[in-house]
């Protein structure tokens, strides 16, 4: 940990408003107990302030909320893969057909050739 609450990553100092999500969390976890005065000792600490773990708990209260992250080309990029998938799917389950029935077929051409013997013989 680098002071202000700043992390150090390949040698720069990391804001706490650009640290990852895990670390987000993990602050959101340890001070959900807290009552006023431990928060405000907790955040002299890290360098934080009180209203970023407030901001960031909305935020997560807000992830949680089906759909509520997803902006409209998200959403849109998303019906697409979605559509492309149940097309893709589609086409598997018939080529998967298309082979079953081609080694049926085979199978049934090598029992008439043991029945009947080789074509051309006779």
């Amino acid at each position: 940990k680098y002071g202000g609450g700043q992390e150090v990553e390949s040698g720069k100092a990391v804001k706490p408003e650009n640290w990852d999500g895990e670390r987000k969390l993990l602050v959101l976890m340890e001070t959900s107990g807290l009552n006023e005065q431990e928060l405000s000792e907790y955040c002299r600490e890290d360098g934080l302030y009180v209203e970023q773990i407030a901001r960031w708990r909305e935020f997560a209260i807000a992830g949680t909320e089906s759909g509520s992250l997803l902006t409209k080309s998200q959403r849109q990029e998303w019906q697409k893969d979605k559509k492309k998938l149940s097309n893709l799917q589609k086409e598997l389950r018939r080529k998967e057909k298309a082979l079953a029935e081609a080694a049926a077929l085979l199978v049934l051409e090598k029992k008439a050739q043991v029945i009947w013997g080789e074509p051309g013989e006779g």
